[in-house]
């Protein structure tokens, strides 16, 4: 699949299957544009995966917002969030309720003034950025109940990149064995990476 077709068929999916209406289309497209002209100088995301940027990124992000309840949650934290997935994309969907905020935390110099620029650009006025402030998040995962919230959250984003991933196979991959093994791998991965996640989190004091 090529990245135009990608574009289009992601695009598509976000209209119909998850309601992001004109204006957040705008300005997803304005946020990857940004994302590949900045990653020629800034290595944001891998080079490899840019024709996929699409697919990989901007689907497998937007999909989360299937597992948020907006109305008993006004707040998301996106810990590591690199060029701004998925919480860049999770803002520009709840942008219009005044209520919901975004915090987005990433120790990179470079990240942090993309999201700065991204965040002025896209007038994402509920959505912070911290570089530093890791004590506070630490602080919020140190109760069982976010532990387990988080928890629940690390299985379900793992399941749903593992499915996205696996439709890339799908595409790009023509040999049913090299396929079976590729998923066989990946269905592993994404089992014992959110176990091993969870066993980190929960050991934290």
């Amino acid at each position: 699949m090529s990245s135009s077709e990608s574009k289009v068929k992601s695009k598509l999916i976000l209209a119909k299957n998850l309601n992001f209406n004109h204006e957040k289309l705008q300005k997803i497209e304005l946020f990857v544009n940004e994302v590949l002209n900045y990653n020629k100088k800034y290595n944001l995301i891998s080079k490899n995966s840019e024709k996929d940027i699409w697919h990989r990124h901007v689907l497998d992000s937007a999909k989360l917002i299937k597992h948020i309840d907006s109305k008993k949650f006004n707040s998301l934290y996106d810990i590591g969030t690199g060029a701004g997935f998925p919480g860049i994309m999770l803002s520009i969907f709840y942008s219009d309720i005044l209520t919901f905020h975004v915090k987005l935390y990433e120790k990179s110099k470079v990240k942090v003034d993309f999201i700065k620029s991204i965040l002025q650009k896209l007038k994402l006025k509920k959505t912070y950025i911290y570089d530093n402030d890791y004590q506070s998040v630490i602080s919020f995962l140190n109760s069982k109940t976010s532990k387990f919230l988080v928890s629940i959250f690390l299985i379900f984003s793992y399941f749903f990149s593992a499915l996205s991933i696996s439709e890339v196979f799908e595409d790009y991959i023509r040999d049913e064995n090299i396929k079976n093994a590729a998923n066989k791998a990946l269905n592993l991965f994404a089992i014992i990476f959110p176990l091993f996640t969870i066993i980190i989190l929960f050991n934290l004091s």
